[in-house]
């Protein structure tokens, strides 16, 4: 996978006037796009851009132009050289990494908890199809999926994770299993070091193909899981005659207006 983290390098061809200025048209261009933020910044002033005095620089720590050279001695043209960033130093990658998901994850759990506190009580039994699960089988796949990822945190991976609880016998109880799993998966992550997050387990990579995945894909991919089964148990709930709250901008029985 790319490191979108890593610096983006190019070079841009530039065209110059006869003042050994960039011609208008071609200013104008620079100054809605990137390859022009630095000149302009760096200039400091409402002016045209010198490809001498405001672009020949060095790099000061963030996005922007880090040099130019004449191009093959001619004085129409220029090499602009462009550098997006300066890499960030690896701790503080994986520590930006680690809160993204975990932003993610404690967002998207509230999110699911407000969906399952809404299912009407005495309805867990409900099935949309004979082929289909339950709504309390549904719901318990959010505890399987933090079971899930909690397990592949530490150690050898198996799955189905072999310390998954059994199914609570009552709808409450469910809910509120879900709810704990949920926040012991985060507060684990919270513990994981970044070698740990960055090794790799043994997991399905295509139908009938095990391969390596990195845990902390892992963890997004459980993510991932949580909310397209939060869509489907939208779905039983609106069947089973409970209102839909928001979960990325209103519904019918949560209108922002």
């Amino acid at each position: 996978m790319a490191d979108l983290h890593e610096p983006l390098c190019f070079e841009i061809p530039v065209r110059l006037n006869h003042r050994r200025r960039i011609d208008a048209q071609l200013g104008r261009e620079l100054a809605h796009g990137w390859e022009g933020r630095g000149a302009s910044q760096r200039a400091g002033r409402n002016r045209e851009p010198h490809p001498v005095r405001d672009l020949d620089i060095q790099r000061n720590g963030t996005a922007g132009i880090d040099a130019v050279k004449q191009e093959d001695g001619s004085s129409s043209s220029v090499l602009v050289h462009y550098n997006s960033c300066v890499p960030l130093a690896r701790p503080v990658r994986h520590a930006r990494l680690k809160k993204a998901f975990l932003d993610a994850w404690e967002r998207e759990a509230a999110t699911t908890m407000k969906v399952l506190r809404a299912y009407p009580g005495g309805k867990q039994a409900m099935k949309p199809h004979a082929t289909c699960r339950s709504a309390q089988e549904l719901a318990w796949t959010f505890a399987f999926e933090g079971v899930a990822a909690t397990q592949a945190l530490q150690g050898e991976f198996k799955f189905p994770p072999a310390n998954m609880p059994a199914m609570p016998q009552t709808w409450s109880d469910t809910v509120g299993e879900v709810e704990r799993v949920f926040k012991k998966m985060a507060d684990k992550v919270r513990t994981v070091d970044d070698h740990q997050l960055n090794s790799t387990i043994k997991f399905h990579t295509a139908p009938q193909q095990i391969g390596d995945v990195r845990r902390q894909d892992f963890l997004w991919l459980m993510l991932n899981d949580m909310i397209h089964h939060r869509g489907q148990f939208s779905v039983y709930l609106r069947i089973a005659g409970g209102k839909v709250p928001s979960i990325y901008g209103p519904s019918k029985d949560e209108p922002w207006q």
